[in-house]
């Protein structure tokens, strides 16, 4: 038995338990969800109609993903305005219902608060550019922009630099994702000072936690990465004043001892789990679950609650914690194709396609619910749907949701003629055969296997992980918590055998004791 458990990931009195447990956190694009009023575009009321649905996946958490006044050319992270609702999309008394009935349903509310960048189009960049001395330097403006190779974009290949000049006030000014979303200048007091109005509004509104986008780009100085940390101190001050409990979710896509530091001082409660993704799709790839427990070793001590796991995120699959070689690798295995990759680093497939098979599907499910740290579920993965490749850019996972087998898979209230995108009816995930109404039939459908997860899963999820051997690999990985014991054989062509005086009595999976077989796994009570 090859061992990794250095270390027991146990949670001490510095590191409360995650504030997102217990349960798991669906995450819902609103325009693509379920279109209440007939115009093609999903919305709030859309949403009220399904919490019902969400609640009973057992999800006690839901993301809502950006829905302010937005012209969507990056699915709505192009904000115009901060302290509103898109009005294709909805009205704040829409919103306001909303968070009403997901709390009488048991559900919380968590927010996308876009706060690194606002859109070219935001009523702040309008003012900075023609020189109001109230916003002259809410953004970051130079006189001469910085060459590429000392400031690259973050996304490469569809912008080239990373900054932009405006005519009009004669500077460039900074945008590290798309140039229509210039960056906020959060070494400027009024600018943190107008970040937190915007969190203390929707505080006000009733939500109960926020998923902070891009968190690591907002304090990061040029050179000096997460330096202005400060910004996240005040912020939690200002929140707990406001409302204590909130939750805060922040999306940081470093090396997880540098990400880490968000978390120190009770910050933020958690961060996105991209180390952990990349790796389990190594191991995935290689039918090796060597790179996914390294990967689990290197979170922070203390902190490995601390982590909100997926296994596709809304964008692209993104590969940048894997070294070169090894991103080629799971490149070459599951985005062989040059239309299925982005940016160099990641994939634009969607999970379902990209895995394809059924077994394997229920399997990374399994071990995505027995990982330390927060599940979080995509709307649509609990169905397996599909992706658009024909859909330009990071938009070909979000399409509408699948919900029966209506031509327009029961999305719209209009119907098939006034989708703005097209629902998918051919494919082995296309509505024909991956929809909510058929899934709740059969019960063993990933929204069976899903549900019977998340009662198993419990809160506890301080784990220990170890390894097991097959001819120089090792495929089969044992996670193993205060409540329970799990094992999953990620690939590889023979059984392994486990041994029976590490696992308790069998609850739930293919798998129940002795040897375990390629694409297996079980969930086991720890043993007395």
């Amino acid at each position: 038995m090859h061992s990794f458990a250095q270390a027991d990931f146990t949670s001490s009195d510095c590191c409360p338990v995650n504030a997102f447990e217990p349960g798991f956190i669906y995450g819902v694009d609103v325009s693509r969800f379920r279109d209440a009023d007939g115009d093609g575009l999903g919305d709030l009321r859309g949403v009220i109609e399904k919490l019902d649905y969400v609640a009973g996946l057992g999800a006690t958490w839901i993301w809502l993903l950006p829905f302010y006044p937005s012209a969507r050319r990056d699915n709505g992270y192009d904000v115009d305005d901060h302290r509103g609702v898109d009005p294709r999309l909805g009205t704040m008394a829409d919103f306001t219902e909303l968070v009403e009935a997901a709390h009488r349903v048991g559900l919380r509310v968590m927010l996308d608060l876009v706060l690194h960048h606002t859109s070219d189009r935001h009523p702040w960049f309008l003012a900075s550019v023609e020189g109001d001395p109230r916003y002259s330097r809410f953004y970051v403006w130079r006189d001469d922009p910085v060459p590429a190779e000392l400031d690259p974009p973050l996304l490469p290949g569809e912008e080239h630099t990373a900054w932009t000049l405006a005519t009009e006030r004669g500077q460039w000014y900074r945008h590290g994702f798309y140039r229509y979303e210039p960056d906020l200048n959060y070494q400027e007091p009024e600018v943190r000072e107008a970040a937190y109005r915007v969190a203390e509004f929707w505080t006000d509104a009733g939500v109960d936690g926020f998923r902070i986008d891009a968190a690591s780009h907002i304090v990061d100085v040029p050179g000096e990465q997460l330096a202005s940390l400060s910004f996240f101190d005040e912020f939690r001050s200002r929140l707990d004043a406001r409302r204590p409990g909130m939750a805060l979710m922040g999306e940081a896509n470093v090396p997880p001892p540098q990400a880490a530091r968000l978390l120190d001082g009770n910050r933020l409660d958690a961060l996105l789990g991209f180390d952990t993704n990349s790796h389990l799709v190594l191991a995935l790839t290689r039918g090796d679950a060597r790179p996914l427990a390294r990967a689990i070793l290197d979170m922070p001590a203390d902190e490995r609650h601390s982590w909100v796991q997926f296994l596709r995120n809304v964008d692209e699959l993104d590969l940048e914690r894997l070294e070169p070689a090894e991103r080629d690798e799971v490149l070459d295995r599951y985005a062989p194709r040059r239309g299925e990759r982005m940016y160099g680093r990641g994939i634009r497939r969607g999970w379902a396609p990209m895995i394809a098979h059924r077994d394997r599907l229920e399997l990374s499910l399994s071990l995505l619910f027995a990982l330390p740290g927060v599940p979080l579920v995509m709307a649509g993965q609990e169905l397996a749907m599909g992706d658009d490749l024909s859909i330009p850019g990071r938009a070909a996972v979000r399409l509408p949701m699948q919900w029966n087998d209506a031509a327009d898979g029961g999305f719209s209230a209009g119907g098939e003629s006034r989708l703005v995108r097209a629902a998918q009816r051919h494919g082995p995930h296309a509505i024909p055969r991956a929809n909510a109404a058929d899934a709740e039939r059969d019960p063993d459908s990933l929204i069976a296997i899903l549900r019977r997860l998340a009662a198993l899963r419990g809160a506890d999820r301080d784990v220990t992980v170890e390894t097991l051997p097959e001819r120089g690999a090792a495929p089969v990985i044992i996670l193993e918590s205060g409540q329970c014991v799990t094992v999953h054989h990620l690939g590889g062509e023979h059984p392994v055998d486990v041994p029976t005086t590490r696992l308790g009595p069998h609850r739930f999976g293919p798998f129940s004791g002795g040897r375990i077989e390629p694409g297996d796994y079980g969930w086991f009570a720890r043993p007395a």
